[in-house]
């Protein structure tokens, strides 16, 4: 075979090869929102708009307020990112403040604390403090969790008064969980919301 047979030959299979890659990769048209059914996102992302609470009385241990909703974990190689942002309220406490936690399955986050703080000084206005709190969770296993709200007092007290996050129920509150899947997945990112 000459040389110049084998380069042509190289030459269609490496571009027959490069053609199967792209599309394999591409995997969607322009116009579509999705990626095609065959091709898992790096990220998922689901919303959580909580119902109404109602409120604790939160003592000197971590006391839950609510559920807040629930998301699904694909793999359990997974790393979950878990953002509250809302507002937290409680009407007196005998502390130096409240400090509310997010939680999954009722256990808090291995890798650090989601927590919040509402001080004393800003019980006495009404209204609660806007917060953002977020973490992570690594090991969950796939199937579906459930992310929930603690609090507790602050310095020494023994009781915080009507803890609830999203006070006067306005719901504006959200829970924004990002699934991180496992390196060598492609895919186009997708959201969920609830």
């Amino acid at each position: 075979m000459s040389l110049k047979n084998r380069n042509s030959r190289r030459s269609v299979l490496l571009l027959g090869v490069a053609l199967a890659l792209l599309l394999a990769v591409a995997g969607y048209t322009a116009g579509r929102s999705s990626a095609a059914p065959t091709v898992t996102p790096p990220v998922l992302s689901t919303v959580i708009q909580p119902a109404c609470p109602t409120s604790v009385t939160a003592g000197s241990g971590y006391t839950k307020i609510a559920d807040m909703g629930t998301f699904n974990v694909q793999a359990a190689e997974s790393l979950i990112e878990v953002t509250f942002h809302g507002r937290v309220y409680a009407s007196a406490t005998n502390g130096t403040g409240v400090q509310f936690e997010l939680r999954v399955d009722d256990s808090p986050s291995p890798a650090g604390r989601i927590r919040a703080v509402l001080r004393t000084g800003e019980i006495s206005g009404g209204s609660g403090s806007s917060v953002s709190m977020g973490g992570f969770f690594e090991g969950l296993a796939p199937g579906t969790h459930t992310v929930s709200m603690w609090a507790r007092t602050g310095g020494g007290g023994s009781f915080a008064n009507n803890a609830m996050y999203d006070p006067g129920c306005w719901s504006n509150d959200h829970v924004l969980v990002k699934e991180y899947l496992p390196f060598g997945t492609i895919a186009v990112p997708v959201v969920v919301g609830q």
